[in-house]
């Protein structure tokens, strides 16, 4: 034990809370340090004096008189004190307001700037994949087309080509009748094209020839009628973005994909 452990158990010189190792080290100490043994006697002789002090007994009316002062002094303050608690909380008070900073705008950075951009481009994109199928396609629709609009090509391998009386197709019997079905590349870009009678009357079996053209997930780009007053049209090759077509008059007709234009 050093002399300041000592030192501060002396300080509290409860030895009733010590242990018996804390004694013995304390014991030992004070054997072997003059100095710790001279505020050890100082601590005693303080409190032998405290101890010889007389006692006080007070009156027997002592706590009586007490609590009385206690009662009446809460008496006395007991409305003062309940209109301050009041006070608290009327809204006549004034109200302290922190002061408001003033948000300062930070000027758009280019970077930001060119992800508005961006995000705009890609909403308006997705207005139009979602909406303008649902339009009518012919003539003023056939703007919006063009063949870098169309999506990828589906990821399993599909032949390429014309395929003649192609099975159901993506639409209603009492809205097309396809003769034909090209399927192949524009591009970078993979298309499904089909040729044969917009109905006009189902019923009374009138219709005019149109194309119908999907992308690769069979989802409608657009709806194209032929000029002139053809019934059908037959898709009979393709080189590049242009089809070779003839219609029911026997007219020869081409389709560019990316211009949407009929060429007679």
């Amino acid at each position: 034990m050093t002399c300041h452990q000592a030192r501060q158990q002396l300080a509290a010189y409860r030895r009733d809370d010590w242990t018996a190792a804390e004694l013995r080290q304390l014991a030992g100490h004070l054997e072997s340090c003059a100095e710790c043994r001279q505020i050890e006697a100082t601590y005693r002789q303080v409190g032998e004096s405290i101890r010889q002090l007389p006692s006080i007994i007070p009156d027997a009316s002592f706590r009586e008189s007490v609590f009385a002062a206690i009662a009446a002094e809460r008496e006395k303050l007991g409305p003062a004190a309940m209109l301050a608690s009041r006070a608290e909380t009327q809204p006549a008070l004034p109200v302290v307001r922190a002061p408001i900073t003033p948000i300062r705008r930070r000027t758009p950075t280019p970077v930001m700037r060119a992800a508005v951009a961006i995000a705009a481009v890609l909403a308006f994109a997705l207005f139009v994949a979602q909406f303008l199928p649902s339009l009518n396609m012919g003539g003023v629709a056939a703007n919006f087309f063009s063949a870098s609009h169309l999506s990828p090509a589906p990821t399993a391998t599909q032949p390429s080509g014309v395929v003649a009386h192609p099975g159901q197709g993506p639409f209603a019997s009492d809205e097309f009748s396809s003769t034909t079905l090209y399927r192949g590349w524009v591009g970078s870009t993979w298309v499904n094209v089909y040729a044969g009678e917009a109905w006009t009357n189902a019923a009374a079996k009138q219709g005019q020839g149109a194309l119908r053209v999907y992308d690769s997930q069979m989802k409608l780009i657009g709806v194209y009628t032929a000029p002139g007053a053809t019934k059908w049209l037959k898709i009979n090759g393709a080189h590049g973005s242009v089809l070779s077509l003839t219609s029911d008059t026997g007219a020869a007709l081409t389709f560019d994909l990316t211009t949407n234009t009929f060429s007679v």
